[in-house]
Protein backbone atom coordinates (compact mmCIF):
# COMPACT_ATOMS: atom_id res chain seq x y z
CA UNK A 1 0.00 0.00 0.00
CA UNK A 2 1.44 3.37 -0.98
CA UNK A 3 0.89 6.59 1.58
CA UNK A 4 0.37 9.85 -0.22
CA UNK A 5 0.81 12.83 1.56
CA UNK A 6 -0.55 16.77 0.19
CA UNK A 7 -0.68 19.79 2.03
CA UNK A 8 -3.52 21.92 2.29
CA UNK A 9 -2.28 25.88 1.98
CA UNK A 10 -4.93 28.40 1.86
CA UNK A 11 -4.94 32.28 2.29
CA UNK A 12 -7.51 35.20 3.84
CA UNK A 13 -9.28 35.60 0.98
CA UNK A 14 -10.37 31.54 0.61
CA UNK A 15 -7.85 30.53 -2.38
CA UNK A 16 -5.95 27.48 -2.68
CA UNK A 17 -1.99 26.77 -3.62
CA UNK A 18 -2.51 24.12 -6.44
CA UNK A 19 0.72 22.84 -8.16
CA UNK A 20 0.80 21.82 -11.20
CA UNK A 21 3.31 18.33 -12.30
CA UNK A 22 4.07 19.71 -15.89
CA UNK A 23 2.13 16.69 -17.61
CA UNK A 24 -1.57 16.85 -18.26
CA UNK A 25 -3.89 19.60 -17.74
CA UNK A 26 -4.98 18.78 -14.05
CA UNK A 27 -3.53 20.74 -10.93
CA UNK A 28 -3.03 18.90 -7.46
CA UNK A 29 -2.62 19.94 -3.91
CA UNK A 30 1.55 20.24 -2.87
CA UNK A 31 2.67 16.28 -2.36
CA UNK A 32 5.00 13.61 -1.85
CA UNK A 33 4.74 9.89 -1.89
CA UNK A 34 5.89 8.35 2.26
CA UNK A 35 9.18 6.35 1.61
CA UNK A 36 11.49 4.76 3.86
CA UNK A 37 13.91 7.74 3.78
CA UNK A 38 12.30 10.24 6.02
CA UNK A 39 10.01 9.22 8.75
CA UNK A 40 6.10 10.04 8.04
CA UNK A 41 5.86 13.55 10.08
CA UNK A 42 8.88 15.14 8.26
CA UNK A 43 7.05 14.06 4.51
CA UNK A 44 4.78 17.12 4.84
CA UNK A 45 7.03 19.84 5.39
CA UNK A 46 9.32 19.07 3.32
CA UNK A 47 6.80 18.45 0.05
CA UNK A 48 6.00 22.02 0.71
CA UNK A 49 9.42 22.82 0.82
CA UNK A 50 10.28 21.26 -2.09
CA UNK A 51 7.08 22.15 -4.89
CA UNK A 52 6.36 25.79 -2.72
CA UNK A 53 9.53 27.14 -1.28
CA UNK A 54 7.18 27.56 1.53
CA UNK A 55 9.03 26.79 4.53
CA UNK A 56 6.31 26.19 7.73
CA UNK A 57 5.87 23.19 9.86
CA UNK A 58 3.06 20.68 8.90
CA UNK A 59 1.71 18.31 11.68
CA UNK A 60 -1.84 17.94 11.68
CA UNK A 61 -3.80 15.72 9.59
CA UNK A 62 -6.86 17.55 8.63
CA UNK A 63 -8.24 14.00 6.35
CA UNK A 64 -8.00 10.42 5.46
CA UNK A 65 -8.70 9.26 2.08
CA UNK A 66 -8.21 5.64 1.04
CA UNK A 67 -8.20 4.43 -2.86
CA UNK A 68 -8.69 0.57 -2.59
CA UNK A 69 -6.40 -1.38 -5.43
CA UNK A 70 -8.01 -0.93 -9.08
CA UNK A 71 -10.25 1.83 -8.59
CA UNK A 72 -9.37 5.15 -10.04
CA UNK A 73 -6.06 4.90 -9.93
CA UNK A 74 -4.07 4.45 -12.98
CA UNK A 75 -1.61 1.98 -11.41
CA UNK A 76 -4.45 0.06 -9.69
CA UNK A 77 -2.23 0.15 -6.69
CA UNK A 78 -4.32 0.56 -2.95
CA UNK A 79 -3.44 4.07 -1.19
CA UNK A 80 -4.02 6.42 1.79
CA UNK A 81 -3.91 10.15 1.08
CA UNK A 82 -3.40 11.84 4.60
CA UNK A 83 -4.43 15.91 3.83
CA UNK A 84 -2.33 18.20 5.89
CA UNK A 85 -2.72 21.73 7.11
CA UNK A 86 -0.12 23.85 5.78
CA UNK A 87 -2.31 26.78 7.38
CA UNK A 88 -4.09 30.08 6.25
CA UNK A 89 -1.55 32.24 4.73
CA UNK A 90 -1.30 36.26 5.18
CA UNK A 91 -1.46 38.26 1.43
CA UNK A 92 2.18 38.88 2.31
CA UNK A 93 3.17 35.28 3.31
CA UNK A 94 1.39 34.04 0.05
CA UNK A 95 3.56 35.95 -2.24
CA UNK A 96 6.46 33.80 -1.18
CA UNK A 97 4.81 30.69 -2.61
CA UNK A 98 6.97 29.98 -6.17
CA UNK A 99 8.23 27.20 -7.51
CA UNK A 100 12.12 26.61 -6.17
CA UNK A 101 15.09 26.06 -8.68
CA UNK A 102 15.21 22.67 -7.48
CA UNK A 103 11.85 21.76 -8.52
CA UNK A 104 11.83 18.23 -9.87
CA UNK A 105 8.11 17.54 -9.84
CA UNK A 106 6.35 20.96 -10.80
CA UNK A 107 6.03 23.77 -12.57
CA UNK A 108 3.64 26.21 -11.80
CA UNK A 109 2.36 27.02 -8.40
CA UNK A 110 -1.04 29.18 -8.36
CA UNK A 111 -3.47 30.46 -6.12
CA UNK A 112 -7.72 29.25 -7.10
CA UNK A 113 -10.04 30.46 -5.27
CA UNK A 114 -11.82 27.34 -3.23
CA UNK A 115 -15.42 27.75 -5.05
CA UNK A 116 -13.12 27.22 -8.78
CA UNK A 117 -10.99 24.57 -7.51
CA UNK A 118 -13.04 21.83 -9.27
CA UNK A 119 -12.11 23.52 -12.37
CA UNK A 120 -8.40 22.70 -11.57
CA UNK A 121 -7.96 19.26 -10.21
CA UNK A 122 -9.90 15.57 -10.64
CA UNK A 123 -12.92 15.21 -8.88
CA UNK A 124 -10.59 12.89 -6.43
CA UNK A 125 -9.04 15.83 -5.32
CA UNK A 126 -11.37 18.38 -5.22
CA UNK A 127 -13.30 15.76 -2.47
CA UNK A 128 -10.01 15.99 -0.61
CA UNK A 129 -9.50 19.73 -0.85
CA UNK A 130 -13.04 20.48 0.09
CA UNK A 131 -13.08 17.99 3.14
CA UNK A 132 -9.75 19.57 4.07
CA UNK A 133 -10.90 22.82 3.77
CA UNK A 134 -13.85 22.43 5.83
CA UNK A 135 -11.55 20.43 8.55
CA UNK A 136 -9.38 23.36 8.30
CA UNK A 137 -12.10 26.26 8.41
CA UNK A 138 -14.42 24.58 10.99
CA UNK A 139 -12.28 22.72 13.45
CA UNK A 140 -10.72 19.56 13.79
CA UNK A 141 -9.34 16.91 16.57
CA UNK A 142 -6.12 16.99 15.28
CA UNK A 143 -3.72 14.03 15.07
CA UNK A 144 -0.15 15.46 15.33
CA UNK A 145 2.20 14.17 13.71
CA UNK A 146 5.86 13.45 15.12
CA UNK A 147 4.78 15.46 18.10
CA UNK A 148 3.76 12.52 20.40
CA UNK A 149 0.28 12.37 21.64
CA UNK A 150 -2.42 14.40 21.46
CA UNK A 151 -3.32 17.46 23.13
Amino acid sequence: MRIDISVLVTDADDHVLLVHPGTGTRWRLPAATHTDTHPLGQIPTRALAAETDLHRPVTTILTIDHTPAADDDADGEEHVVLVCDGGRLTSTEREAAAVPDSATTVTKVRWIPFGFVGDYVTDTEETRIHTAYHAQTHGTLPLRLGAGASS
